[in-house]
């Protein structure tokens, strides 16, 4: 029957909707354009695939071509162009570096006792690390100004006698051991022997009037501020000097007039190019030398370690400054020099005994062990050399309006940042030693003798002295070893390793140690197990000033707006800074051999105040005790002809931080 007129209007909007969703759905109709779509496609049926499960090449790992890699202590061609010595013929060591082996290196055998058969895979080795970084900076400025009057300056050959006699000293006061660190992988218990020894006797036989200190063993722990221990390490920011901490250049930006560009494209401002504070300013000192040194590492470690030969582990810091600060010609009073050797060490666990687990019965059912057939070594060789001269001759006549004179204001900076991290293991077994070596060696020698004279009543402030020398070290350890003697079982393994084995025994895989695990994870070392850090930092700041003022013309003018004079000779920073941080895991280690475990701190000061003690000073932790190394420089005694050549590590055959520059 016919449907009523409502009905049929909404049938038939239903009808065209679903028309023109199919047409939409079908893709029969689009903008710009027709087509129309191909007919049914048929599908036929596909045979199944065979795939192929065995790869068809064999993995033998990658061979980076640093085998073998060799370290030498000659010296660089360019530094025997320049006219410098050679170094001291140290050994050349050789050593395999660990890279896979096409056979054995890296391989990684899965055992299941319970199991019918095992397999083996092939992952990569843990790296190997080799650093080697010598940073070298020597500088020259020795400025000469004369705008006035009959300057008679003492010849500069004298005071680069005096910087030369300085030296000598510090080489006498550093112990000559160190050397080159690479010596230790030829004979490590005796490499650790003479350190100990040239350590414990190195205060006896010191300057006599040298301020040295000696520590050992658990001494060491904590941190140690001229010899004497302290609560925390002091914070060398708020110890620089004065001119450091002053802000008073930076003009105010509303007060500036509007910028200008340079020939060569740059922005300037003439404020910044020319305008001074009012008064007179002259710096001859002001210079900053500084080496800084951050190693943060996770070495190869393992909660067992089992060493078929010897264990060396040693961390050992010695610091040494030397000064002399003898200022004449003028009567104001002299700012102190602050000379502080500061040591941090810390030897902490890597367990957290609130987190400890419960005791277990679990032993490992599946342990796999990967070999390495040569020495895994990681080796950070740094060192750090400054030597700056800023022996500065001015005869001054101001005459009105403002100045500013800058003699001295250098920088010379070394900075290395390292950041290292390898693998954790449940079980390393060794079979050579395993050496562990921490070595930081730290030098400051720095000459501030000024002479400093002004006529006339004009207002002036002379400042002279206010130097830091300043050496810190922080050495940070986490994760305790414990030394035992090696068991039959675990020896048996290391031989049957040795011999071509692939595989742990049960007696060694489910000892008590591995109480817990699951899986072992194992890494056996054929050769050695290396770990040796060696920083050696040196400053040498030559920075005598003869500096004369004539104020005449100043004092003619009384009635013009001239502001105060100030001199500043002096307010040197000599810094050098060093950590290793090191994240460990507490370890039992089985030992066939001998253990060689020791930590060593070596301090000493040398003032030479041949002039007013004021001058020289230290923090009043420690006692500084003063000597007499020559007469008075500021009288000609002869040396005009005296010729000083920047040391560079390599004047004489004593493998020192003073004489051996790839040292």
């Amino acid at each position: 029957m016919p449907i009523d007129k409502i009905s049929e209007i909404i049938s038939h909007f239903i009808g065209t909707f679903a028309i023109t969703d199919g047409e939409g759905r079908l893709r029969e109709q689009t903008d710009g354009f027709r087509h129309t779509a191909d007919g049914d496609i048929p599908f036929e049926g596909h045979d199944t695939a065979t795939l192929l499960l065995r790869a068809a090449y064999e993995a033998v790992g990658h061979d980076p071509g640093l085998t073998p890699f060799m370290f030498s202590a000659l010296a660089p061609g360019w530094l025997q162009d320049a006219g410098m010595s050679a170094i001291s013929n140290l050994p050349t060591v050789v050593f395999r570096l660990a890279a896979p082996d096409p056979v054995h290196a890296g391989l990684l055998r899965i055992h299941a006792p319970h199991a019918d058969s095992a397999f083996s895979l092939v992952p990569p080795p843990p790296s190997a690390i080799a650093v080697v970084s010598h940073q070298i900076n020597i500088m020259s400025d020795n400025d000469i100004m004369l705008s006035g009057g009959n300057a008679d300056f003492v010849d500069l050959a004298a005071f680069d006698a005096k910087l030369g006699e300085l030296v000598s000293v510090a080489d006498t006061l550093t112990p000559a051991a160190m050397g080159n660190p690479l010596t230790a992988l030829l004979d490590a218990p005796a490499y650790f022997a003479t350190i100990a020894a040239d350590y414990a006797g190195r205060g006896e036989t010191a300057p006599q009037d040298a301020t040295a200190t000696t520590l050992s063993g658990n001494a060491v722990l904590g941190t140690t501020i001229n010899g004497v221990a302290a609560d925390a390490a002091p914070d060398f920011i708020a110890l620089l000097p004065q001119y450091f901490q002053d802000d008073d250049t930076q003009s105010d930006p509303d007060d500036a007039p509007p910028p200008f560009t340079d020939i060569d494209g740059s922005a300037h401002t003439a404020a910044a190019l020319f305008d001074v504070e009012d008064g007179h300013f002259v710096n001859a000192g002001g210079n900053l030398i500084a080496n800084e040194v951050a190693i943060v590492s996770q070495p190869v470690d393992a909660a067992v370690i089992a060493v078929m030969g010897d264990v060396v582990s040693l961390a050992a810091i010695s610091q040494v400054n030397v000064q002399r600060d003898v200022d004449s010609g003028h009567n104001a009073p002299v700012s102190p020099t602050q000379a502080i050797n500061a040591a941090t060490v810390a030897l902490r666990s890597s367990v957290n005994d609130a987190a400890m687990a419960e005791p277990t019965d679990v032993l490992p059912e599946i342990w796999g062990v990967t070999r390495i057939e040569a020495d895994l070594i990681t080796v950070n060789w740094l060192h750090q050399y400054n030597f700056v001269t800023d022996n500065d001759c001015a005869q001054i006549t101001f005459s009105g309006e403002d100045s500013y004179l800058d003699f001295g204001g250098n920088t010379a900076l070394n900075q290395v940042s390292l950041l290292e991290f390898c693998q954790g293991y449940d079980l390393i077994i060794v079979g050579g030693q395993m050496i562990n070596m921490a070595l930081i060696t730290q030098t400051n020698v720095l000459l501030d003798d000024d002479h400093v004279t002004y006529d006339g009543d004009w207002p002036a402030t002379v400042s002279i002295g206010d130097n830091l020398i300043f050496n810190n070290a922080n050495i940070d350890f986490t994760g305790v070893d414990t030394y035992t003697a090696m068991t039959d079982a675990f020896a048996n393994a290391g031989n049957a390793l040795a011999n071509g084995g692939t595989t742990l025994d049960a007696a060694v895989a489910q000892d008590a140690l591995f109480a817990g695990h699951e899986y072992l994870s194992v890494l056996y070392i054929a050769g050695d197990l290396i770990n040796v850090t060696s920083i050696e930092q040196t400053n040498i700041l030559g920075d005598a000033d003869q500096i004369g003022v004539e104020l005449a013309a100043l004092e003619d003018r009384p009635d013009e707006p001239d502001g105060p004079l100030t001199i500043t000779t002096g307010s040197n920073a000599v810094v050098n800074l060093a950590t290793i941080m090191e994240y460990g895991m507490d370890s039992t280690v089985l030992v066939g051999g001998e253990v060689y475990d020791d930590l060593l701190l070596y301090q000493a000061s040398f003032i030479d105040p041949d002039a007013d003690p004021i001058g020289v000073a230290t923090v009043p932790l420690a006692n500084e005790a003063v000597a007499f190394l020559a007469d008075d420089m500021m009288t000609d005694s002869g040396t005009a002809d005296t010729t000083f050549i920047a040391p560079t590590d390599d004047a004489g055959a004593s493998p020192d931080v003073m004489q051996t520059v790839l040292a």
